[in-house]
């Protein structure tokens, strides 16, 4: 944060890149928390929390330690892969999928859909402030 502290003087610098990096801390500690609820509500019920929450703390440090390299590299070997499972699972299942299914979403047609969605829209996007 030098570059607030020279734009800045020293003292009002430092207290503007105190609450910035507090700041970045919460969001950071929230998008943890929302992640392994998610995880351990819906896929890993079993699981304790705290597991998976140093789970992911382990990731994050190892990519912060090994680089953005090393990061795109792996998603760079893992996406073909990720793609044939999802290929194969939407297969699988296809038999399964009736559109009768979506009829109490769209009872009204496809425009109040269309419109309840605008809000949801932007929600993955609100945290990206930092």
């Amino acid at each position: 944060m030098p570059e607030v502290c020279s734009s800045f003087s020293l003292w009002i610098g430092r207290f503007i890149s105190f609450f910035y990096l507090a700041f970045i801390y919460i969001l950071a500690a929230l998008v943890l928390r929302s992640i392994g609820d998610f995880m351990t509500t819906q896929i890993i019920s079993e699981t304790p929390l705290q597991f998976t929450h140093i789970l992911f703390l382990l990731v994050v440090i190892a990519g912060a330690y090994l680089g953005i390299e090393v990061m795109g590299r792996s998603a760079e070997t893992f996406m073909p892969w990720l793609v044939l499972l999802l290929l194969f699972l939407t297969i699988s299942i296809s038999p399964q999928i009736s559109l009768d299914n979506l009829k109490p979403y769209f009872g009204n047609g496809v425009l109040p859909v269309i419109s309840a969605s605008k809000v949801v829209i932007g929600t993955p996007f609100h945290k990206m402030v930092t």
